[in-house]
C-alpha cells in the first residue's frame, strides 16, 4: 500500500465544503504540470524531427508511404532495425450504441425511447488526432464547430468522416437506398471539435489537455489510427531487370523481413517509446501522471483475420524502394492469418490501443432488437450483437483484455439496406463507409439541406523494461 500511495487519491465527499476548493487546486496543479510538459515537448520538436529523419534515411524509407490510392502510412519509428508505420483505422456509428436515447425526444425518425437527459454536446469540446490528414472543417454538417487547430491543409475523407461520427449536426435530410433521414448526424451533434494531425502529437496533446487551445482543456479525444501489422493487399509495379511487372492485389507482409519472425510481433505489443510520443508506455505515463482527467479513445485495429489464410504462391515485403519477393513459400514460413493465426483471430489488437489507461474500442455490426414486428436500434437483452470480422481482439501480449468496449463500425445487412454514411472531404456530400477500412471514396453532393439519392478509478503506471 505504501508503494501505491503516490498513485492513489483521497476521496472527498461531494457535500464536503472543501470539495470545490480541492477540485480547483487539483485542476490548477494539473494545468501547470501540463503546461510545463508542453513547453518541454515543443522545445524538443526539432530533435524529434531529426530522429525521424535519421531513421528514414538510415532505413531507406520516406516519412510518408503510400499504401493505396489516396492513403498513406506515417513513419512512427523503428523496431529491431526495421521501420514501423501508423495509419488510419475504423471509426464508429451512432445509432446502434443507443446514443440517440440521450438526445432530446423526437430527434430521430425511427422508434426510440428517450432518457430525458436531452444531451446534444453543446459547450463540450472534443479532440481528434488523425494519421493521414485534416478535417474539412467547412463541411455544412459541422456548422462552424470544427477547427483544424494545427493548420494542416491536406484534407482527408477518414479524418472528416470520423469528425462527423463524433459531431456532425444532422443538417441534411436525404435518401440513401430508399431510406430518408439525417444520415450524417453524429453522436454529440452540437459539440465543438479541435482537430489535429499526428505530426506533432507529443507536444499538442499536452497543450490541448492543459487548455492552451480552449478552456478548461480537452477532456476526451478520439484516435482512429494505430500501427500497421500483418498482411495487406496492394497493387504496384516493379522492374525485374527485363520488363515491368504489374502486381494486382498482391499480398504484402508488414512484419519483420527475417524468417525468424513467422508472426508479426507488433500484434498485442505494449509499445514503449516512439519519437512522436504515442507509444503505449508514453500514453500511460501521460494519463497517470499529467492529464489525469483526460480520456484517450483508440480504435482496436482492423487486422483480425486479414491475410491469405494459407501460403500463397508468392508474397512481397516492401521497405522503402526495396522489394523482396518470396516465391513458393514454405507452409510454415509465416502465420498466414494475422495475429496468432488461430480460428478466432485472437491477439490482433495493435498499439497504441494496447496502452492500459486508454479506452480501446472494437467494432460490431449494427446492434438492434425487435419488439413484436418492430425493430429498434440499440442494446437490449434480446439484441443481436455480432463482432465485426475485421475488429482487433485481445489478449495483449502481457495477458490483458482488450478492447475495453465495442461500438458500431459497420452496417448489418439484416437490419438495413444502406451502409454507414458520414461527411466527406471534397464537398458537402458524404462518403459511404466500408467495413474495416477507410471510407469508400463514393460521394454524393448535397444542396440546400437536401441530397441527391444514392474518468478512471485507478490509473496504471507505464511498463518500461530496464
Amino acid at each position: 500500500m505504501n508503494e501505491a500511495q503516490p498513485y492513489l487519491r483521497s476521496l472527498i465527499h461531494r457535500e464536503d465544503p472543501c470539495a470545490a476548493d480541492s477540485r480547483i487546486i487539483v485542476a490548477q496543479d494539473e494545468k501547470e504540470r501540463l503546461l510545463r510538459a508542453a513547453d518541454e515537448k515543443w522545445a524538443k520538436r526539432d530533435e524529434v524531427e531529426r530522429q525521424l529523419d535519421e531513421i528514414a534515411e538510415r532505413l531507406g524509407v520516406e516519412r510518408r508511404m503510400e499504401i493505396a490510392e489516396g492513403r498513406y502510412a506515417i513513419l512512427a519509428g523503428e523496431l529491431n532495425g526495421e521501420p514501423i508505420w501508423v495509419s488510419s483505422q475504423s471509426q464508429i456509428a451512432a445509432a446502434s450504441i443507443s446514443a440517440h436515447e440521450l438526445w432530446p425526444s423526437n430527434t430521430v425518425s425511427w422508434p426510440s425511447s428517450s432518457t430525458g437527459l436531452d444531451l446534444t454536446g453543446t459547450s463540450i469540446f472534443l479532440g481528434i488526432w488523425e494519421a493521414e490528414g485534416a478535417v474539412r472543417t467547412t463541411h455544412a454538417e459541422f456548422e462552424g464547430r470544427v477547427v483544424q487547430v494545427d493548420g494542416s491543409t491536406t484534407l482527408d475523407d477518414h479524418a472528416t468522416s470520423v469528425a462527423g461520427t463524433m459531431a456532425a449536426g444532422g443538417v441534411f435530410n436525404f435518401s440513401v437506398f430508399g431510406t430518408t433521414d439525417t444520415h450524417m448526424r453524429g453522436v454529440a451533434f452540437e459539440a465543438d471539435v479541435d482537430a489535429y494531425d499526428i505530426e506533432f502529437f507529443d507536444a499538442e496533446i499536452y497543450d490541448a489537455t492543459a487548455g492552451t487551445t480552449n478552456e478548461p482543456g480537452l477532456r476526451i479525444s478520439n484516435h482512429s489510427w494505430g500501427l500497421r501489422a500483418g498482411w495487406r493487399q496492394q497493387s504496384f509495379t516493379y522492374f525485374d531487370g527485363m520488363d515491368f511487372v504489374h502486381v494486382t492485389n498482391g499480398w504484402v507482409w508488414q512484419g519483420p523481413l527475417s524468417l525468424a519472425y513467422p508472426k508479426d510481433p507488433k500484434f498485442g505489443m505494449y509499445l514503449e517509446d516512439v519519437s512522436d510520443g504515442y507509444g503505449s508506455a508514453q500514453l500511460d505515463s501521460l494519463l497517470s501522471e499529467n492529464a489525469t482527467r483526460h480520456l484517450l479513445v483508440y480504435a482496436a485495429g482492423n487486422a483480425r483475420f486479414s491475410g491469405p489464410q494459407t501460403a500463397p504462391s508468392v508474397y512481397y515485403v516492401i521497405i522503402g524502394s526495396s522489394l523482396y519477393i518470396f516465391n513458393d513459400p514454405d507452409p510454415n514460413e509465416r502465420v498466414w492469418r494475422s495475429g496468432d493465426g488461430d480460428t478466432y483471430g485472437f491477439n490482433t489488437v495493435l498499439a497504441p490501443s494496447t496502452a492500459k489507461n486508454v479506452l480501446t474500442v472494437g467494432s460490431v455490426q449494427d446492434v438492434y432488437y425487435t419488439v413484436g414486428s418492430q425493430t429498434h436500434w440499440g442494446y437490449a437483452t434480446n439484441a443481436v450483437v455480432i463482432l465485426s470480422t475485421f475488429s482487433g481482439t485481445g489478449p495483449t501480449d502481457d495477458g490483458r483484455i482488450k478492447p475495453d468496449i465495442v461500438a458500431v463500425g459497420e452496417a448489418n445487412p439484416l437490419a438495413r439496406n444502406y451502409p454507414i454514411i458520414a461527411p466527406g472531404a471534397n464537398s458537402d456530400g458524404y462518403v459511404i463507409g466500408q467495413a474495416g477500412d477507410q471510407f469508400r471514396r463514393t460521394r454524393r453532393h448535397c444542396r440546400a439541406r437536401s441530397c441527391a439519392s444514392a474518468p478512471k478509478s485507478a490509473l496504471h503506471k507505464p511498463d518500461r523494461r530496464s
